[in-house]
């Protein structure tokens, strides 16, 4: 598997609206990950989520991208009881050394996107054409464009090669989008195939 880092812009709007889809996001990732660290299966924790305030934007499927997100969460901590922001960070906290929102936002997760094949590699990210954009499309009547920017032309032939694989609905691509960076994970033995 392999994961690119690639920075982007966007409108004032665009990212506004991508920091709450973040919020929301965070919201049913932290119950879910409670819930599995409790010991709950992932179905009953999918049945409890739609039951939770203040997510609408979250569609199922993003929660279930949640819910496994916070299993994967689980396995890569050991076991261990995880504190979202960085344990640093709440410490800070706590002495008074950062701010509520300052905390609030380094809480915040990834916005964390799995690939299917079916869907043209992602149900909500796609690669433009351009090959220098990508589009963030969470509604029918949302779409926002992330510009990638200019240091990271050096990704132009490999994201050439994803545009024409998810185009033919022969590769998953898995997303995680922050407000600053954007984050592709794909398989890279389909990609040489």
């Amino acid at each position: 598997m392999i994961t690119l880092k690639i920075k982007y812009k966007t409108t004032e709007k665009g990212l506004n609206l991508i920091r709450e889809y973040r919020k929301q996001y965070s919201s049913v990732l932290h119950y879910a990950y409670n819930r599995r660290y409790e010991g709950v299966g992932e179905t009953d924790v999918k049945h409890q989520i739609s039951s939770l305030n203040n997510t609408t934007l979250i569609r199922s499927y993003l929660k279930s991208c949640a819910v496994k997100n916070a299993t994967q969460l689980i396995k890569e901590n050991d076991k261990k009881q995880l504190i979202f922001g960085g344990k640093k960070n709440f410490i800070a906290r706590c002495k008074g050394k950062i701010t509520k929102d300052e905390f609030l936002d380094k809480r915040l997760s990834k916005l964390y996107i799995i690939g299917e094949k079916n869907y043209h590699g992602n149900r909500f990210i796609l690669i433009n054409d351009d090959l220098e954009s990508f589009t963030f499309k969470p509604t029918k009547k949302d779409k926002i464009i992330l510009s990638i920017d200019g240091r990271y032309k050096r990704y132009k032939s490999i994201l050439n090669k994803l545009y024409h694989l998810q185009k033919d609905k022969r590769i998953p691509i898995t997303y995680q989008l922050d407000n600053e960076y954007i984050y592709l994970s794909y398989d890279e033995s389909l990609v040489e195939q």
